[in-house]
């Protein structure tokens, strides 16, 4: 486990997150085990440590400061009225002082609003517990792909762990849709080329289908890029293959109306030009598209 958090601001994460994610009563027609489940019955808290701990260390200590403050009472006192450490709040106290947190003058103290918001809510419904009928995935009505996993890639990689001198004709930075072609072209001119690639070694054989260790090894900084008041989430392919690796894929042929009006507004007619259909044609070939659609999980 990456820890960083001391004991007592570890405590008070846990109250943050069973604040965004509490057991609450159900009521007729509730899934009763659901309902009874806070984030921390998931495990969420310490999934939570784990995702910020890559962080900088700037970030980290902010982070930081802001739970030992959320565990101050004269803090607390100056955001809902009265002295109390966040984690003695009952419940509506609770949400009433997040809810004062998410529209606060202090830019970073809506940023650690929405930094736990954020992750409290995706650990508790993306993590698997190693249960086959887990509750809250049985409540939303999803079921595990029953798939079985994927062969074995033919891409062989090269780990650098340590600096070193590499030949060859071109280098190529970033396996993604750029990167990919790019290299692909140059190798089947005769060219001997390098794709040096930043983001996750996983591959085809390792995919488990599963959103939490997906989102953790194939997205730019585990999924927790974001803007910088993280109001809103970045999501970036940070693997091999990049973002063709994590992104559902419509491919629909560049309509001729289309290709005019790129001719006509930059000058270059090579859009309406058959050698540009001849690119299409490859394209579609080499991706194996089809008009076949799949039907969307629930």
């Amino acid at each position: 486990m990456s820890e960083f958090l001391s004991s007592s601001e570890r405590a008070v994460l846990t109250a943050l997150c069973d604040a965004f994610v509490p057991s609450l009563e159900p009521l007729p027609g509730d899934d009763p085990e659901f309902f009874s489940l806070a984030a921390s019955a998931r495990d969420v808290p310490r999934r939570v440590e784990e995702t910020l701990a890559g962080l900088t260390d700037g970030d980290k200590s902010r982070f930081r400061l802001f739970l030992r403050m959320v565990d101050q009472p004269f803090f607390m006192a100056l955001q809902c009225g009265r002295p109390a450490r966040f984690a003695s709040l009952a419940p509506d106290a609770a949400e009433r002082f997040l809810a004062a947190l998410s529209s606060s003058r202090i830019p970073d103290l809506r940023s650690a609003f929405q930094a736990v918001r954020r992750l409290a809510t995706f650990h508790y419904y993306s993590a698997s517990t190693g249960r086959l009928d887990d509750p809250v995935w049985r409540a939303i009505g999803y079921t595990p792909s029953l798939n079985p996993p994927a062969i074995s890639s033919p891409v062989n990689l090269t780990p650098i762990e340590r600096d070193v001198v590499l030949d060859c004709d071109a280098c190529v930075v970033g396996s993604g849709a750029g990167g990919s072609v790019i290299a692909a072209e140059l190798a089947a001119a005769g060219v001997d080329v390098i794709v040096l690639e930043a983001g996750s070694d996983w591959q085809s054989e390792q995919f488990d289908q599963r959103e939490e260790p997906g989102t953790r090894e194939l997205f730019l900084d585990g999924g927790a890029t974001a803007t910088r008041d993280l109001a809103i989430s970045l999501f970036a392919g940070a693997s091999i293959g990049g973002g063709t690796t994590v992104n559902w894929q419509t491919s629909l042929r560049t309509p001729d109306d289309v290709r005019a009006d790129w001719a006509e507004r930059s000058g270059c007619a090579h859009f309406t030009s058959e050698s540009f259909t001849q690119s299409l044609d490859a394209v579609w070939q080499r991706l194996s598209i089809g008009t076949t659609e799949s039907t969307p999980n629930r």
